[in-house]
């Protein structure tokens, strides 16, 4: 877990210093907006009156992380 949340740390750290992709992680994403969000709420969270596609980026690096360390077959093979 430690390690995940190095890997997480770098990931956010290129997020926010990372001119080439900047960008595309502030771009309107075209998610159908929930009814519970507000305009308020939005730009509190994301800066911006639409959500961005740091949440999509977000969601699919814990997955990617634990595949490429091996978790599963890890836990596989020592009954965890």
């Amino acid at each position: 877990m430690v390690r995940y949340i190095e890997y997480l740390r770098k990931i956010m750290h290129l997020m926010e210093t990372w001119p080439d992709i900047q960008q595309g992680l502030f771009s309107q994403a075209r998610f159908n907006i929930p009814p519970h969000m507000t305009h308020e709420r939005l730009m509190e969270t994301f800066q911006r009156p639409y959500y961005t596609h740091h949440c999509f980026v977000l969601e699919r690096v814990s997955p990617f992380f634990f595949w490429a360390e091996g978790a599963a077959m890890k836990a596989l093979q020592t009954g965890e």
